[in-house]
């Protein structure tokens, strides 16, 4: 990679942080919140157990304390920042204010764009590695940054930013896997997506066709030994995306004393008085996600339009890449059309698709 390529990458980062600290409301909102007192649990007696009634999305766990169902990514990310409003409060600085708030405060202006920024700068990258055309690079990353859903999850602090930084960082790492054979970019990709699944389990659903696809271009591009090939990504897969997923197990073990159970179904059977996590027919979903006037992807993307009139292009030029896309987004868009909670509302569009 040359130094103009890093400058620039450094500027495109730079400027995306910049622009989502600027704009930054100062706190945590809505589900962040609940994770946020997750991060204070662990800072202040190293637990997870969040206050009984303070949130419908929890459960009972085995211990009868309360749980939050969500996983435990992006409340250990806010945990510096916990810390941090609690050092800077025992200062005694004349502020009028809480520790809570402070650390709030220090995780909106720089946690969040700095993972919002990292995903731009990521598809600067992806987009330079497969055109070699800084042009497109730069218009793509600014597209991205302020003209599609991203901007608002960038300042928001919901989890979308964070695991669309790390999927596309696994994107990149895959693309300079297929171009240079080296097995740091495999070790890189399959961290990545272990990553994304501490922050969200469902990710999987987007992890599985990034993966697959990531294999099959690798060994088309690669003839020879392709058994051993095979064996690379399935050794390297478990030595990488095996930690992540024993301590999710964990996590869920320790809580609700079994190592596939989230505390998801529960909470959200009990909220809905019964209805299941899938009771969406799809053809309802589908319609939401992708034609509603409240809640289309296309509404709060329109530069996806454009998109779809490039696709054929993009599949000419770059099948690899565009299968990989495609294969992602149809699997996202299938899983949450069958979500019972598919709009993921209250929310700023369709966020489970941003």
């Amino acid at each position: 990679m040359t130094k103009r390529r890093i400058g620039e990458a450094v500027f495109v980062f730079g400027a995306s942080f910049l622009l989502y600290a600027i704009i930054s409301p100062g706190d945590v909102v809505g589900d962040t919140e609940i994770r946020w007192d997750v991060a204070r649990s662990i800072v202040e007696h190293g637990g997870f157990d969040i206050a009984p009634g303070s949130t419908q999305n929890a459960a009972r766990g085995r211990d009868g304390k309360y749980y939050s169902f969500y996983g435990p990514g992006q409340s250990l990310l806010m945990v510096p920042a916990v810390a941090a409003g609690r050092v800077l409060m025992a200062l005694h600085l004349p502020l009028a204010t809480s520790p809570d708030l402070v650390g709030q405060f220090i995780a909106a202006l720089v946690l969040f764009p700095l993972f919002g920024a990292g995903a731009v700068v990521m598809l600067y990258g992806i987009v330079w590695g497969a055109t070699g055309d800084r042009r497109a690079a730069r218009w793509l990353a600014v597209i991205l940054a302020v003209a599609t859903m991203h901007w608002q999850y960038s300042v928001n602090t919901y989890e979308e930013s964070q695991i669309a930084f790390f999927l596309l960082a696994a994107v990149w790492a895959i693309q300079r896997l297929w171009s240079t054979d080296r097995v740091r970019y495999l070790l890189l990709a399959w961290v990545m997506m272990g990553a994304s699944l501490s922050f969200r389990a469902s990710s999987i659903v987007v992890l599985l066709p990034v993966a697959g696809v990531g294999l099959a271009v690798d060994l088309s591009l690669h003839g020879q030994r392709r058994l051993a090939r095979l064996a690379r990504w399935v050794l390297l897969g478990v030595l990488c995306l095996g930690p992540f997923v024993i301590a999710l197990g964990a996590y869920n073990f320790v809580r609700f004393g079994s190592p596939l159970q989230t505390g998801y179904g529960p909470a959200h059977t009990a909220m809905g008085q019964g209805i299941t996590l899938f009771s969406t027919p799809w053809v309802d979903g589908l319609g939401g996600l992708l034609l509603s006037p409240g809640k289309s992807v296309f509404l709060y993307n329109p530069v996806l339009l454009l998109a779809i009139l490039g696709l054929a292009a993009f599949w000419k030029a770059h099948r690899g890449l565009a299968m990989m896309v495609i294969a992602a987004f149809a699997a996202t868009v299938l899983f949450h059309s069958k979500f019972t909670f598919w709009s993921g509302d209250l929310a700023w569009g369709p966020r489970y698709l941003a």
